[in-house]
């Protein structure tokens, strides 16, 4: 068998949680200090202190270099709309930021150190303790809140667990909203066991995820001495919770292929799969070849369902080195384990951090095919200047059958303060330049260890509701602050594709090319291109800042190929931009070179 299946157990509703906000002009905020478990893997810790030494070693030789753009792809940049500060400071790491928003715009995110509200434009609506959320005296240490969105049922589901380390006390909370909006209706709270099997293992490292009719939690369980003992799946019915009812659970222990840190995967875009769902883990170690692909097949109704594991064959992956930092010496914790994915059309997609060589951490990024169980393996990264961290991805697809995807991920090296960055991979596989959604203004020193905990967690969402033409995704993540004790900030922002008239690119453009020649040019310049459809178009001569000074041509262009030229000795030597549009959708912008 793959794994244990448990009896059916009932969970009853604890009433409604509804605590009072904080004063939001003073924030007052009381935080329990966060019991920080580390790897127990010594083999891993002497294999990342070896690479830490090859990136050392080759910085002797290699200095780091400036930052740059990669050259331009079919990908498209990911730009940032909306950003602001998110929960505060808590003299602790990491923040384990978590983050969803609802399709009507509502916004709930979490650290450790408190739960808060916003709207989308970043107005702050609510604060509390995750204590003050659970309210119960036996939860005496409350840490690693996870928060997701049901766009298919319009609720929220937030996790917050009991923090103390220990069997005894292992025990975790779980909120269903009674709307969509907290803020208003509150959440229905429900505890379970952390040691379901009451064999003195505690809980910790939460995944979670939605289906049709279910919700899924998975963790990692630890003996009291620190040990990993397994990993542990419950399976929920989620409408119960929803209604404030007695929740049907069961858990599966005994998983074949003993994951660590096992992650459920949902749904990419609006609305859900099922019955069950798909998980995926990465490995640990060097070296590694493959990947655990899970099925939980059915619901818990339908008493037969199973746990199936499938080993997934992939190029070797293995952990880097730690992270380097402007300003400071202390080095980065880096962890090579994947967080999240989405499925979307017979797709399951995941990241983790892996080395791309000389212990240089960068981006893996995975496409499994689950009728074939094959996998397809990109990877992207900045060798011997920064490492990428604690990548999370989502769909940034405009339709079912769109494989692009938006990845978040903390980013640092000797030359840059730990920062928030984003890229995107379009459908064919190609990345995307990179987007600085963050620059850190300091180093991290927090806990007073070397290297330092830099962060789990990079929080999240797409906004399901979003026009899939103009997909946008919302992250939550930490970068480095000034401050006394050298600490961290969150940071909350919007990203998308400033470029609705790119996407017009891929609709009204064969391949979606546009060729500008000779740049520079002393007489006659061409621009070709392809339409698939007759298009109306216009033709334009901007100056460098910007302003059109000619237009050349506006009308209709024929299907197939077509070429525009323009006397380019009519302009003074200088700089300009040709702009070409079509149906009022700007398709090239092209900086041209006039020489004398």
């Amino acid at each position: 068998a793959s794994a244990t299946k448990s009896p059916e157990f009932l969970v009853p509703c604890l009433g409604i949680s509804m605590p009072q906000s904080v004063d939001l002009t003073w924030l007052p905020n009381i935080n329990a200090q966060i019991i920080e478990h580390e790897n127990e893997n010594e083999a891993v810790e002497r294999l990342v202190k070896q690479k830490t030494k090859e990136k050392l070693e080759y910085i002797k030789n290699n200095p780091p270099q400036k930052d740059k753009n990669p050259i331009s792809t079919t990908a498209l940049t990911p730009e940032v709309f909306r950003n602001f500060e998110g929960n505060v400071y808590a003299n602790s790491t990491p923040a384990d930021n978590t983050l969803a928003i609802s399709n009507g715009g509502f916004i709930v995110s979490g650290t450790n150190s408190s739960l808060r509200y916003y709207n989308e434009n970043g107005t702050l609506l609510f604060q509390t303790s995750l204590s003050a959320l659970i309210n119960q005296t036996n939860f005496t240490n409350t840490c690693d809140p996870y928060v997701l969105y049901d766009s298919a049922a319009d609720r929220f589901i937030l996790f917050v667990q009991e923090c103390s380390g220990n069997s005894t006390n292992s025990k975790f909370a779980l909120f269903f909203s009674q709307t969509n909006n907290p803020n208003t209706g509150g959440w229905w709270k429900y505890v379970l066991s952390g040691n379901p099997l009451n064999n003195n293992t505690w809980f910790d490292y939460p995944r979670m995820a939605v289906s049709n009719n279910e919700v899924y939690l998975t963790g990692n369980l630890f003996t009291n001495s620190g040990t990993f003992s397994q990993a542990i799946l419950y399976q929920i019915n989620k409408a119960n919770g929803y209604a404030g009812q007695t929740l049907t659970s069961q858990f599966w222990s005994g998983i074949a292929g003993s994951p660590f840190t096992l992650v459920p995967v949902p749904f990419g875009q609006q609305g859900n799969y099922g019955p069950g769902i798909y998980l995926i883990q990465s490995k640990f170690g060097s070296n590694q070849t493959s990947y655990n692909l899970y099925d939980l097949t059915d619901d818990i109704t339908a008493t037969n369902e199973q746990l199936l594991q499938y080993t997934i064959p992939t190029p070797a992956y293995s952990p880097g080195g730690n992270g380097l930092q402007l300003g400071s010496s202390r080095e980065l914790s880096i962890d090579g384990r994947t967080m999240n994915g989405f499925y979307l059309n017979g797709i399951l997609h995941f990241v983790h951090t892996a080395d791309l060589g000389q212990g240089w951490n960068g981006i893996s990024y995975n496409r499994i095919n689950i009728t074939t169980k094959t996998n397809t393996n990109l990877r992207t990264g900045q060798l011997g200047s920064f490492d990428y961290a604690y990548p999370y991805v989502a769909s940034f697809g405009t339709s079912l059958t769109d494989k692009s995807a938006l990845i978040a991920f903390k980013r640092s090296g000797s030359t840059v303060f730990p920062q928030l960055a984003a890229i995107t991979c379009d459908d064919a596989g190609a990345f995307s330049a990179l987007k600085v959604v963050k620059a850190g203004a300091g180093p991290l020193n927090v806990s007073g260890t070397d290297p330092d905990r830099w962060g789990d967690y990079t929080g999240i969402c797409r906004r399901f509701n979003s026009p899939l033409s103009d997909p946008k995704i919302w992250m939550f993540g930490m970068t480095g602050k000034v401050s006394s004790g050298s600490a961290w900030q969150t940071w909350i922002a919007e990203l998308g594709a400033n470029t609705i008239g790119v996407r017009e690119e891929a609709e009204n453009l064969v391949n979606g090319q546009v060729a500008v020649y000779p740049n520079p040019s002393v007489d006659v310049i061409n621009i070709d291109f392809e339409l698939k459809a007759v298009s109306q178009i216009s033709v334009n001569i901007l100056n460098a800042q910007g302003k059109t000074i000619k237009e050349l041509h506006k009308g209709l262009a024929s299907a197939g190929k077509n070429n525009f030229t323009f006397n380019g000795n009519a302009l003074p030597a200088g700089t300009y931009f040709v702009q070409l549009t079509s149906n009022n959708k700007t398709i090239k912008n092209e900086k041209i070179i006039i020489n004398p």
